[in-house]
């Protein structure tokens, strides 16, 4: 088991899908969101002169709406020694 950040789930989540037959199947408008969402993953979008980025919470829902069960999602947080 290899623990992922949500970028890394993206971009093997994306390519599978790219890649399946399941690709064919999906509307324009599925396509558009997941496009879209690939675009602010490489950062190739702007918006009042801000690049969008790919944030967790839109890529966990996108891939667990066209990949359910693919990946396990967990949160947490680390505690240092000071």
């Amino acid at each position: 088991m290899e623990i992922l950040t949500h970028l890394e789930a993206w971009d093997i989540f994306y390519k599978e899908l790219r890649a399946s037959e399941q690709w064919a199947t999906l509307s324009d408008k599925a396509k558009n969101a997941l496009i879209t969402a690939e675009r602010d993953r490489h950062g190739k979008r702007m918006e009042a002169g801000k690049v969008l980025n790919l944030g967790y919470d839109r890529a966990k829902r996108l891939i667990d709406t066209y990949a359910a069960g693919r990946f396990e999602w967990v949160e947490g947080a680390i505690l240092k020694d000071m």
